[in-house]
């Protein structure tokens, strides 16, 4: 709180931008899509925010997708996979039965705030 008054009424927009994209309209999102979804999906959709933090950093920023990121990335998502699939009977019951996985790309946009709020 002590560099608040230091803080540029230009940049102000974007810190409160970044907040409601990366933190607000993510936690809504996934409030949401939890009513619907499996917390398991949940979680595995929430592994996506390490591919959406790269991206976003790689077309807006200018970081460099370096095969050491990218490996990085893969073998997160590898690893999210075999947890996946070695996690259990997977049968988690759905509040209102199928057709949810709709709900699932609530999460993948929550992810997306969440990337383009952590580059």
């Amino acid at each position: 709180m002590k560099h608040l008054p230091q803080l540029e009424r230009s940049r102000v927009k974007w810190l409160v931008l970044s907040g409601v994209v990366g933190t607000l309209v993510p936690a809504f999102l996934f409030a949401y899509a939890e009513t619907k979804l499996a917390s398991g999906l949940a979680g595995v959709l929430n592994a996506l925010t390490a591919v959406f933090t790269l991206l976003v950093g790689a077309l807006f920023f200018g970081q460099k997708l370096t095969p050491l990121r990218v490996a990085g990335i893969v073998l997160g998502l590898v690893g999210t996979v075999v947890l996946m699939l070695l996690g259990g009977s997977g049968g988690e019951a759905t509040p209102s039965g199928e057709g949810n996985a709709w709900y699932g790309l609530y999460i993948v946009l929550a992810t997306m705030g969440y990337g383009s709020a952590s580059t």
